[in-house]
C-alpha cells in the first residue's frame, strides 16, 4: 500500500513538505505525496541512483508503471503531472514530452458504471430504507438522501446547527471556507424528533456529553468514515452492494457509499429542473460550474428522451 512507502530521497521530501505547507487544500497536498511516492518506488525497483539520472525514455516507463499499478486513467494523469512538476521544479525536462492525451479523462466509476457516477436510486433507497435495523441507521442515510452533505460534515453536526423550526442545518463546508445551509425534509424531521425528543439519541452512553448530532455509546463524535460505513452496512443487508473495481492500493471500491447519496440529491435535482446556481450554492460547491460539468448531463438525457417522446413520427 503506497502510504507505507518511504520517500528517502532528500530533495523529493523538502519539495512534499514545502507542497504540504503551501496546499490550498489537504486533497493538492496529498495528491502530491501520493505521485511522488510511487516516483520513489519506481526509481527504487528500477535501480536509480537519482532522479536526476531519468530521461524522456524512463518517463515513459514511469508512466507504464502508473498504469500497471492501478487506477483510473485520470489518477494515473494527475499523480505523473505532480511528478512532472518536480522534475520541472528541478530543471529536469524528461517528462515535459511524454504524451497523456490517450488516456482519458474518467474516475474509475464513471469508466465502470452505467451512468458514470455512483448515485443511489429511488428503488435501491426504498431498499435500504426496508432494511434499517436501527434508528441511528435510519438518521444517517435519510439525512443524506434529504440534504447531500458530504460524510465528513455528517459527523461534523453539531445540535446547535440545527434549527427546526426551519427545518434546516448550518454546515460547515468540508471543502472550502464558505459554510451554508441546507434543509431537510418533512419525512427526516420525523426522524429527528424520534432521535432528539423520543430517548432514541439518549440510549447512548456518549450521549448526555456529547454536541454532536451523532454520537454513539463510545465516542461523543463518529469519525468521517462511520456514515459510510452505515450505509455499505444497510446496502449489504438490502442485497445491493457492489464492488465495481479496484483502486491503485487494491482496496474494493464499493456502490452505494455515503457519496453516493450526495450524487443521488445533486441527479434528481437537476433532473426535476433545479437552478444550477441554487443547486450550487446547496451542495457547497466552489462553483456553478463544477456542479454543471458533474450533473448537467443528466439534464440532457432528459432533454433528448422528451425530444425522441415527442417527434413526428411515420
Amino acid at each position: 500500500m503506497e502510504k507505507s512507502y518511504e520517500i528517502t530521497d532528500d530533495d523529493i521530501v523538502q519539495y512534499v513538505k514545502r507542497r504540504k505547507l503551501r496546499a490550498g487544500d489537504k486533497s493538492t497536498w496529498s495528491r502530491t505525496q501520493e505521485g511522488l511516492r510511487k516516483f520513489q518506488r519506481f526509481l527504487d525497483e528500477f535501480g536509480f541512483n537519482s532522479y536526476e539520472e531519468v530521461d524522456e525514455e524512463d518517463m515513459e516507463m514511469f508512466l507504464d508503471f502508473l498504469l500497471e499499478d492501478g487506477g483510473s486513467d485520470l489518477t494515473v494523469k494527475g499523480l505523473f503531472s505532480t511528478t512532472r512538476v518536480f522534475l520541472q521544479k528541478n530543471d529536469i525536462e524528461a517528462a515535459d514530452d511524454v504524451d497523456l492525451t490517450e488516456l482519458g479523462d474518467q474516475t474509475l466509476a464513471q469508466q465502470n458504471l452505467k451512468d458514470g457516477i455512483h448515485y443511489v436510486t429511488k428503488e435501491e433507497h426504498q431498499l435500504m430504507r426496508d432494511h434499517y435495523e436501527s434508528l441511528r441507521e435510519e438518521l444517517i442515510c435519510e439525512l443524506l438522501w434529504s440534504t447531500g452533505i458530504r460524510r465528513s460534515e455528517a459527523a461534523s453536526i453539531q445540535l446547535n446547527h440545527i434549527d427546526r423550526d426551519e427545518e434546516s442545518i448550518w454546515i460547515d463546508n468540508a471543502k472550502n471556507d464558505d459554510n451554508r445551509i441546507v434543509y431537510y425534509s418533512s419525512n427526516f424531521s420525523r426522524i429527528l424528533r424520534k432521535w432528539l425528543d423520543r430517548g432514541g439519541r439518549a440510549q447512548y452512553d456518549k450521549a448526555p456529553d456529547s454536541n454532536y448530532l451523532i454520537c454513539t455509546s463510545y465516542s461523543t463524535q463518529v469519525q468521517n468514515k462511520y456514515p459510510n460505513e452505515v450505509v455499505k452496512r444497510v446496502a449489504d443487508r438490502a442485497g445491493i452492494l457492489d464492488t465495481y473495481a479496484e483502486d491503485a492500493a487494491g482496496r474494493p471500491l464499493h456502490h452505494p457509499t455515503a457519496h453516493s447519496y450526495r450524487h443521488s440529491y445533486a441527479v434528481y435535482r437537476v433532473k426535476n429542473g433545479m437552478n444550477l446556481k441554487f443547486l450550487s450554492l446547496l451542495m457547497g460547491h466552489q462553483s456553478v460550474e463544477v456542479t454543471a460539468d458533474n450533473y448537467l448531463h443528466f439534464k440532457q438525457e432528459e432533454i433528448k428522451e422528451a425530444n425522441e417522446n415527442h417527434r413526428p413520427k411515420f
